[in-house]
């Protein structure tokens, strides 16, 4: 007489396993978003930084402030770097660095700028301040929602 499975252990070994196949499906949906989030994160801090850090950078160097003048505010900076004309600029969603007639896009393909202020201040020493307002977001909805930083720096001539 052959050994075979009865109707009933086939229906229970199929429920027990449909649930297993649902738990570890539930696991891999809910790491593979944890990958998603960190990685919009990681996109955003990263170009946040560099901006910041490429905003020191050229401003300390700066020789003069263009435009906006002393106490206005503007979406576009213009300031003279090494005897050479510069301008910060938000062009679709990217922020742009163009020196000359070439422009160079500073964010990252998976993150954008939403706003972008600069106001020309004065401070205590009489040296040119920019204070410099900006939003980056990701690209990548995550759960509905994107990424974002808002950040703020005041950076002031040398």
């Amino acid at each position: 007489m052959k050994k075979s499975f009865t109707l009933i252990e086939l229906i229970l070994f199929m429920g027990l396993f449909s649930i297993l196949i649902f738990v570890i499906a539930d696991i891999f949906v809910a790491s593979l978003n944890a990958k998603i989030t960190g990685e919009s994160t990681a996109y955003v801090v990263q170009d946040s930084r560099f901006i910041l850090s490429k905003f020191a950078n050229d401003l300390n160097n700066a020789n003069s402030i263009v435009s906006p003048p002393l106490g206005n505010s503007s979406s576009t900076l213009d300031f003279i770097l090494y005897g050479q004309p510069e301008e910060y600029r938000l062009n679709n969603n990217n922020l742009e660095l163009v020196i000359g007639s070439n422009a160079y896009v500073l964010n990252g393909q998976n993150t954008q700028l939403t706003s972008l202020t600069f106001q020309t201040i004065a401070s205590q020493s009489a040296k040119t301040t920019v204070r410099i307002n900006f939003t980056i977001q990701s690209k990548e909805l995550v759960d509905g929602t994107t990424q974002v930083i808002n950040s703020e720096t005041t950076i002031g001539l040398r």
